[in-house]
């Protein structure tokens, strides 16, 4: 599969090639915001578009989403400790650290 070029939001493939990394497509349509058209013998048969606009945000932004979220409730928190206490220990690093 072609790696689309940092400057373009879309990239041509060939109906297996898509096959083939259909998964991939997807991820670059959907969280890239990427366009993809579907080509077969040169001329453009289909394009994938994201459905509905790209959401974009500084990490700045997101550091706020994430603290205005409300916390877990206790139920979940009791849970998550009553599964850490039950995971094995790790073996010894054999390189002493």
């Amino acid at each position: 599969m072609e790696k689309p070029p940092k400057s373009t939001f879309h990239y041509h493939l060939t109906p297996t090639e898509l096959a083939r990394n259909l998964s991939e497509t997807l991820h670059r349509v959907r969280y890239q915001g990427q366009e993809v058209i579907i080509s077969k013998a040169e001329e453009p048969i289909a394009r994938f578009v994201p459905y509905g606009p790209a959401v974009h945000m500084t990490a700045r932004e997101l550091v706020e989403l994430l603290r205005s979220a409300p916390g877990p409730d206790q139920a979940y928190l009791d849970t998550v400790g009553k599964l850490a206490k039950k995971q094995p220990r790790l073996p010894r690093s054999p390189w002493g650290r």
